[in-house]
């Protein structure tokens, strides 16, 4: 078990690797659940349960949006919470068992309802879901920015921690297997998302167990409030990084949502989608050692705008690459995405952990729940509102629900929503570079704040 950092004034704050795995696992569980769920549950309800699509994302949807308000509201609570277990894990603990259940509960809609009835099932257990997802994730996202105080030790940890993301996501995306191997159709699912349930109770125990929190942080006195929680938009360093989230992932979560049906009805095999995603996160995890060593030589902001740009070109190309009769087209198109698109979330994470500290030079406080729930909120949100806009939008190109065989002119719309990607990273790559805390700047913080911590120890406190 990790002690994350030893004393305050202990500023080698290396991590075992064993700890970075092992916590690492909570993120894999999440993967595990959020691309199940992306990927499948809204085509489960339109094709088997043959739910209008715009029911089925609005139904969506108001668990996204519920999950938005309350991370925030997460983040203070536990950066308020003392206990002998610490600020953070408790939550974990407690989610371990109540997410796994909400996720089965998703896929157990009773047959034969009414439209009104199915909606308001869906949209209630998305809220469950969600709210079990914002107490597991919020305090963990918060728990990894203060495991460590050093400036590359972060890009590690979080190196660490996309890499389990992306096996993760590639399990996620097996489900469409499963579900045959366990006789297909209704209970296929249901049987599938038991099975995901076990898996992923035991990544956030391993997450649980790995790690102790810091004593000097949980000794400090907490005075953040609601007021207080809006205060940290006045970081600059952390609203570039939320907005330019915001801007990358408002394509990405659109495509994504839409990629199910893009497959299903241009390649008309669902077992493309498992080996597209298959490679997309392997190359995603093979790619990451290598953006790690790229941010020993360049600033964070640098190498994260990298990755966008990369992404943004290769996601032009996707028009021409996702073509049937060549599935070799799209795997190299998965490829190219993973390992361009590995970069991101591993500074981005990193990038905000530095914002945090720049935070405590000037108010003295940790506040790394505030942080992780108001980032969590707006990455949500974009998320909500990408799910009602694919809703809409196959309403809009005239999609049939229930499995039927969609018209060529629905299909080609389809696929015309793979293109937003590339504008959005492009200007989302552009508006990073306003990240202020370079290498040199956060030097000079983490001085300042060792340097305060030093003066605060009583001289009868120090050794002889």
């Amino acid at each position: 078990m990790s002690t994350a950092g030893g004393t305050p004034t202990d500023r080698s704050e290396h991590l075992p690797t064993q700890t970075k795995i092992l916590f690492g696992l909570g993120m894999y569980a999440d993967a595990l659940f959020g691309i199940a769920r992306m990927l499948f549950l809204m085509i489960f309800y339109t094709d088997l349960y043959r739910l209008g699509s715009v029911w089925v994302s609005a139904a969506i949807m108001v668990g996204t949006l519920w999950d938005a308000i309350t991370d925030p509201i997460m983040g203070l609570i536990s950066d308020k919470t003392r206990t002998r277990l610490g600020r953070r894990r408790p939550y974990i603990l407690f989610a371990a068992f109540g997410y796994p259940l909400a996720f089965i509960l998703l896929w157990t809609a009773p047959q034969g309802m009414p439209v009104i009835s199915t909606f308001a099932y869906i949209a209630l257990v998305n809220v469950l879901f969600t709210t079990m997802l914002t107490i597991a994730g919020t305090p963990y996202g918060a728990l990894t920015a203060e495991l460590t105080m050093d400036y590359h030790e972060r890009t590690s940890l979080y190196t660490y921690r996309q890499a389990l993301f992306h096996i993760g996501a590639v399990t996620g995306s097996f489900m469409v297997l499963l579900v045959g191997w366990f006789g297909g159709g209704i209970q296929g699912h249901r049987k599938s998302a038991a099975l995901f349930a076990l898996v992923a109770c035991a990544g956030w125990l391993a997450a649980f167990f790995s790690v102790r929190e810091r004593e000097e942080f949980q000794k400090r006195a907490s005075t953040v409030n609601v007021r207080l929680m809006l205060e940290v938009f006045r970081n600059r360093g952390f609203v570039v990084i939320l907005i330019t989230h915001v801007i990358m992932w408002a394509g990405v979560l659109m495509s994504n949502a839409m990629l199910s049906y893009v497959v299903r009805y241009w390649y008309g095999d669902m077992k493309m989608l498992s080996y597209g995603y298959t490679t997309w996160m392997i190359s995603s995890v093979l790619s990451l050692p290598l953006w790690r060593m790229y941010g020993n030589y360049v600033d964070k902001k640098y190498a994260f705008s990298t990755s966008l740009v990369a992404i943004a070109v290769v996601n032009a190309l996707s028009f021409v690459m996702i073509a049937p009769g060549h599935p070799y087209l799209l795997l190299v198109w998965a490829v190219l995405v993973g390992a361009f698109n590995a970069g991101g979330p591993v500074y981005a994470g990193s990038m905000i952990a530095d914002a945090i500290d720049s935070d405590e030079l000037v108010t003295g406080m940790r506040r790394e729940g505030v942080y992780s729930g108001v980032f969590t909120f707006s990455m949500k949100l974009a998320n909500a509102i990408g799910m009602m806009l694919v809703g809409v939008g196959l309403k809009l190109v005239g999609y049939v629900p229930g499995g039927v065989v969609q018209s060529p002119e629905v299909v080609r719309m389809m696929r015309l929503v793979y293109v937003l990607p590339a504008i959005t990273s492009f200007a989302a790559a552009l508006y990073v570079l306003r990240y202020p805390l370079v290498r040199a700047r956060m030097a000079e913080i983490r001085q300042a704040l060792d340097s305060r911590v030093a003066a605060s120890i009583e001289p009868s406190a120090q050794p002889d």
